[in-house]
């Protein structure tokens, strides 16, 4: 799928100037900083930043779901901006929407505000088909994105396992989990990972994506416990339902 890493390495006094300049109130600013991963500073520029936070004024209304779409300079690429409700799935419902349409995911990051029961996700993406979208056709993407993370639309996505997938959990403070990936990179893998999580009863609190440049995915996921990395592994190489069949096979021969 060929992922890129932004290397912008936002400083908070920029933001705080290009905040400043979106009218956002000075404690919101400091609020929205102060509760950011400090990978989101190392991976966005300061301008792309400021563009996702601004949409988290004014106030979220009960259900609402706010997605916008933005230029990355480069053809076929976009910048999708969620900010909702913080709730378990919604990297997972993000990533499948943008999957079911054959839309790369090159680069993701994940903010959540506790006390604020907000979550902010920036997704870029590229068409990897190179269709000659235009306005209205990038304009279905966010309506797709939305309904998709409201829960009105159901996404529709192929996802084949393919090995060899490694998987590591380390614990980290509050309970939280590090869970870092390595696979061989496609279309929607991380819809497969993020679900996973979502099946399993994990939030996932932030995330990175990367790759080695020759095909194999480098993810990192902050997740509000520990899981059975294991169990990840063979959901994502395949080996979990390769191990139902022969348990059915078995079971057939009274073995």
């Amino acid at each position: 799928m060929g992922r890129s890493s932004l290397c912008g390495v936002a400083t908070v006094a920029e933001l705080t100037s290009l905040l400043a300049a979106h009218d956002l109130p000075t404690d919101l600013v400091d609020e929205l900083l102060d509760g950011m991963p400090g990978t989101l500073l190392l991976d966005e520029a300061a301008e792309v930043l400021a563009a996702d936070l601004t949409l988290c004024h004014p106030p979220l209304v009960a259900e609402e779901v706010r997605v916008q779409l933005g230029p990355e300079g480069r053809e076929h690429t976009r910048r999708v901006t969620v900010v909702t409700h913080d709730r378990r799935g919604l990297l997972a419902a993000t990533a499948g929407a943008l999957a079911g349409l054959g839309l790369s995911v090159v680069a993701a990051a994940a903010a959540t505000w506790e006390d604020r029961g907000m979550a902010m996700e920036g997704v870029t993406v590229v068409d990897a088909e190179r269709r000659q979208w235009g306005q209205s056709e990038w304009d279905r993407v966010a309506v797709e994105v939305e309904e998709v993370v409201r829960g009105t639309r159901v996404p529709s996505v192929a996802f084949r396992p393919a090995a060899p997938v490694k998987a590591v959990a380390s614990p980290v403070l509050d309970g939280n989990a590090l869970v870092t990936v390595e696979a061989p990179d496609r279309i929607g893998l991380v819809w497969a990972i993020a679900s996973w999580f979502e099946m399993g009863g994990y939030n996932v609190l932030a995330a990175r994506l990367s790759d080695d440049g020759a095909g194999r995915a480098n993810d990192a996921f902050l997740v509000d416990r520990a899981p059975d990395v294991d169990r990840l592994v063979a959901h994502l190489d395949g080996s979990e339902n390769a191990g139902s069949r022969l348990g059915r096979l078995r079971r057939r021969r009274g073995r």
